[in-house]
């Protein structure tokens, strides 16, 4: 996702200057900041998990409900980011100009 972001932020028919004045690719890019961070602590979780796996340790059921909720909530993020960048794309959230 982020390599195509990329591509299609320099990609020579729009170009960096159509992206960089449209808020919605703000909101992408926040939403696309957001979803990383809120990985970061189930990631840690579930590699201690593993760490773990050898001793036969069965993970709390209420550390699998925290999991699933910043899952959950990275899922729901990771479906905004392409409708986001759809809207960019396409020039919603762009001022028409004053011509």
């Amino acid at each position: 996702m982020l390599i195509s972001g990329v591509g299609l932020l320099v990609w020579p028919e729009r170009g960096v200057a159509f992206y960089l004045r449209n808020p919605v690719f703000y909101i992408k890019l926040a939403v696309f900041a957001a979803m990383l961070l809120i990985a970061i602590t189930p990631a840690r979780i579930i590699l201690q998990w593993h760490r773990e796996a050898s001793t036969e340790k069965v993970p709390e059921h209420g550390m699998v409900l925290f999991v699933k909720r910043y899952l959950t909530a990275e899922a729901i993020l990771f479906l905004v980011v392409p409708l986001a960048a759809s809207l960019s794309a396409r020039g919603i959230g762009l001022q028409p100009s004053s011509s």
